[in-house]
């Protein structure tokens, strides 16, 4: 079962994107998620997560370095966290839209 949110947006001008509320559907929430970043994404982009929607945003790692999102790429993760978000290095030069495509994970 998936999201009523499809995409993660970093408006021009920003550095961070909306929020993806992975307890909208469970209140012990694991997800397998696509992210499908757009072609033309000239900044580094990191996942961030947090326990809830409302909590403290750290940066997701593996292996010692951050997840970080390739332009014209799909990257799958599997997450055991409230909530997640994208964050740009520096300002966008225009609104990146990230497509999202997964499911809660019983």
């Amino acid at each position: 079962m998936g999201w009523r949110k499809t995409t993660l947006t970093i408006l021009n001008g920003a550095t961070e994107s909306d929020v993806l509320d992975l307890t909208e559907r469970s209140a012990r929430p694991k997800a397998d998620i696509f992210f499908f970043a757009p072609a033309t994404l000239p900044e580094t982009v990191t996942v961030q997560v947090a326990p809830d929607p409302g909590g403290t945003f750290i940066p997701l790692q593996s292996g010692g370095s951050n997840y970080t999102l390739p332009a014209a790429k799909a990257t799958y993760i599997t997450f055991v966290c409230g909530a997640v978000k994208l964050v740009a290095g520096g300002p966008v030069g225009g609104d990146r839209v990230f497509t999202i495509r997964g499911a809660a994970v019983a």
